[in-house]
C-alpha cells in the first residue's frame, strides 16, 4: 500500500511538472533559459525474462507485456539532456527448473533517469541515445503452476520471508530517434543489479531483465 502510494504522489508530481513545462513553452518564457522543459507520454511492448543461477536446471522463458507512462525531458543543449520516466509495467515471463514449471506474472512501476547525448540528422530530427540507473517498486508478483497461485510478495509460513523482493535498481540503456513532430521511435534494453530472490537469496540468485520496443510524443518542443 505504501508503495502505490508512492507511486501516486511520484506521478502527480510529473505531471505538474509536465503542465508547466507546456505551458512556460507556449508563453515562450523559456526560450533564452539555458535548460528548456518539456514532456511527454510513452507506450512500449516489453520482452521478459530472469538471469537465473543456483536454481537445478533452471530455465527462463521470455514473454510479452507491456509499459504505459509519461516523461519530463530536461534540455541543457543540442546535445545533450536528462530525461526522467515513470512507467507502470506488466511483465509476464515462463520459469522452469527440475519437474517444476509455471508462468510469472508482475505489476509495478519503474522509475529511471536517462543521460541522453543527441545527434542531428537531415535538420528533420535526431537520433539519441541513453544510459540510466532505475529503480522498480513492485504492487504485486504471481506464480502460477498447474491449479495452484502464489503471491510471491507474502511472507511464506515455513523462511519467514517473501520469496521475491517488491524492489530492484539496476541500469537502462536507450536508442530511438525523434521526428520534427515529436514522435519518437525508441528500443531499450534493461537488466537488473539486485538479487530479487528473498526466501533463497543465499543460494539462489534471480536477476530481471526486459527489452522493450516502443512510441512516444514529446510536447513543448
Amino acid at each position: 500500500m505504501e508503495r502505490k502510494f508512492l507511486a501516486m504522489v511520484l506521478l502527480m508530481a510529473l505531471s505538474v511538472a509536465v503542465a508547466q513545462a507546456q505551458s512556460a513553452s507556449r508563453s515562450g518564457k523559456d526560450r533564452n533559459d539555458r535548460i528548456k522543459f518539456t514532456g511527454g507520454a510513452m507506450s512500449e511492448a516489453n520482452l521478459t525474462n530472469f538471469l537465473c543461477s543456483g536454481i537445478g536446471h533452471a530455465r527462463s522463458k521470455t514473454r510479452a507485456g507491456v509499459n504505459v507512462g509519461g516523461f519530463l525531458h530536461m534540455g541543457f543543449s543540442g546535445r545533450f539532456s536528462v530525461q526522467g520516466e515513470m512507467l507502470f509495467n506488466y511483465r509476464t515471463s515462463g520459469f522452469q527448473w527440475e519437474a517444476h514449471g509455471g508462468h510469472y506474472r508482475y505489476l509495478g512501476v519503474e522509475i529511471p533517469i536517462y543521460g541522453m547525448c543527441h545527434w542531428e540528422f537531415r535538420k528533420s530530427g535526431y537520433l539519441y541515445i541513453g544510459v540510466e540507473p532505475y529503480t522498480n517498486f513492485g504492487f504485486e508478483a504471481f506464480f502460477k503452476e498447474g491449479g495452484r497461485k502464489e503471491n510471491l510478495y507474502k511472507t511464506g509460513k515455513g523462511a519467514g520471508v517473501p520469496a521475491m523482493k517488491d524492489s530492484d535498481t539496476g541500469f537502462a540503456f536507450k536508442l530511438g530517434y525523434e521526428f520534427a513532430s515529436g514522435l519518437q521511435l525508441n528500443a531499450a534494453y534493461k537488466v537488473s543489479m539486485t538479487d530479487v530472490a528473498d526466501a533463497n537469496s543465499g543460494a539462489a540468485e534471480l536477476r530481471p531483465q526486459s527489452f522493450s520496443f516502443g512510441i512516444a510524443y514529446r510536447w513543448g518542443k
